[in-house]
């Protein structure tokens, strides 16, 4: 997804950045979308600046999937104190025993 800002004043659409992202999230104040970015090396969380276009860096993928248990899923939102939400799929690594009784 490339995203675009449409203008209601000039009726134009303005790329406002370019690369892949996806998994868009507003902010509160709908000054900013947070997406992944896909497009910069491991994937990341960036923050993008509506007014300007600027794009913050808030988290590298690379730098918490090797120190967690499980794998980080391709979802991720924002908290409502606008810290980045990212999701871990533990499903089969935290199995400690099972005991099986078949008849």
């Amino acid at each position: 997804m490339r995203p675009f800002l449409f203008s209601l004043a000039t009726k134009k659409w303005t790329q406002l950045v370019d690369g892949e992202l996806g998994y868009p999230s507003w902010s509160r104040d709908s000054a900013c979308l947070y997406l992944q970015d896909w497009s910069h090396g491991p994937p990341r969380i960036v923050r993008l600046n509506l007014s300007d276009h600027r794009v913050e860096v808030l988290m590298k993928f690379s730098d918490v999937s090797g120190s967690i248990v499980g794998f980080i899923s391709p979802w991720s939102g924002v908290a409502p104190d606008g810290s980045p939400l990212v999701a871990r799929d533990i499903s089969n690594q935290e199995i400690h025993a099972l005991n099986l009784h078949a008849p």
